[in-house]
């Protein structure tokens, strides 16, 4: 108590002088009530001041046989400065929670301060007291003087242990009354995006993004035309020009497939001399049509004489020929130009 009563003069010698004549309560909440063995409660530890205060002290005892102590907690307390901090003893018959501290200037005024929270537990059943044996309050006078505050414990009874029901001892259940649900209409989302944004344009807007997309197709579809029938016609005049080139190039190439059907002709048993006869005379004969190609009057005429080209082949490749040189054939209405 003096250390308690030196710290406390420290501090309010620094602060304003008060009345020291005021009411002082010192006590316990809730100041009764019943709990089953074994449940944990909690009693708050609690001051009323009418005129300003600085130090708390005190000393509360239960007994053991029926309380035992678990906890003690400081939250929300006024105290600002604890000298000793919170502490509990469950030995002996009477056990004991001590605790001691300071609240800084201009001190606490009021009601329900609280202290502590002490948390115990109902060990055994029946009736107990839990009391303040000792307490010190101090007034913010800038003296210390200790006030003569009133004291009051709390009364504590332990009721036999809750017994719960066996399951066959349960109550049966309730049945269930069938839900009501509610349904609301749905609500439909607007459009989000591009499509969103283009029925959100007026009418003559979205008419003339329409035509400029128009115009702006046809543009380049013209542009693609114009460029294909140019490159159409370079190839063609490539081709017109180098007509003799590809014609001897035609020449050259069939060798080729003369030589293998000639070497596959033998390796048959097939007359190689009529065979390669029949090769020389188709070779020639597409020869002599590529000739007269730039020639031709008509398409239809170009088409007629490749067909009777095409038949007269087939027709030499399925008779026996008697080795003679293919004869020039005249085609048709075609004019050979000197």
């Amino acid at each position: 108590m003096v250390k308690l009563y030196t710290i406390a003069l420290a501090f309010v010698l620094t602060g304003a002088a008060t009345t020291a004549n005021a009411a002082t309560t010192f006590y316990l909440s809730p100041a009764s009530g019943s709990y089953h063995k074994g449940e944990n409660f909690e009693i708050g530890v609690l001051v009323d001041a009418d005129s300003a205060i600085n130090a708390v002290s005190g000393v509360i005892n239960f007994p053991t046989q029926r309380l035992k102590v678990l906890d003690i907690s400081k939250k929300n307390s006024i105290i600002n400065f604890w000298v000793g901090e919170p502490s509990f003893s469950n030995a002996g018959e009477l056990g004991n929670i001590r605790f001691e501290g300071v609240i800084l200037n201009p001190g606490f005024t009021g009601t329900r301060g609280r202290v502590a929270t002490v948390v115990f537990r109902a060990v055994s059943e029946g009736r107990s007291n839990v009391d303040i044996t000792q307490s010190a309050i101090l007034a913010n006078d800038g003296k210390g003087t200790n006030l003569d505050a009133s004291e009051s414990g709390a009364s504590v009874a332990v009721l036999p242990a809750q017994v719960l029901p066996s399951p066959s001892e349960a109550p049966l259940a309730i049945e269930a009354k069938p839900q009501v649900i509610f349904v609301q209409p749905l609500q439909i989302a607007q459009p989000e995006g591009t499509p969103f944004f283009w029925e959100s344009l007026p009418k003559w807007v979205q008419a003339s993004l329409l035509l400029f997309v128009g115009l702006a197709t046809i543009v380049f579809s013209l542009i693609i035309l114009s460029f294909g029938a140019i490159v159409s016609f370079w190839l063609w005049s490539m081709l017109w020009q180098r007509r003799y080139v590809v014609s001897s190039l035609l020449r050259r190439l069939a060798v080729i497939p003369k030589n293998v059907a000639s070497e596959t002709a033998r390796s048959l048993g097939v007359a190689g001399a009529e065979f390669e006869g029949d090769v020389h005379y188709s070779v020639d004969r597409l020869a002599e049509e590529f000739r007269v190609v730039p020639y031709t009057n008509s398409f239809g005429t170009l088409v007629k004489q490749h067909l009777t080209s095409l038949g007269n082949i087939a027709k030499r490749f399925l008779t026996k020929s008697n080795r003679e040189s293919p004869k020039r054939e005249e085609f048709g209405d075609t004019e050979i130009l000197p």
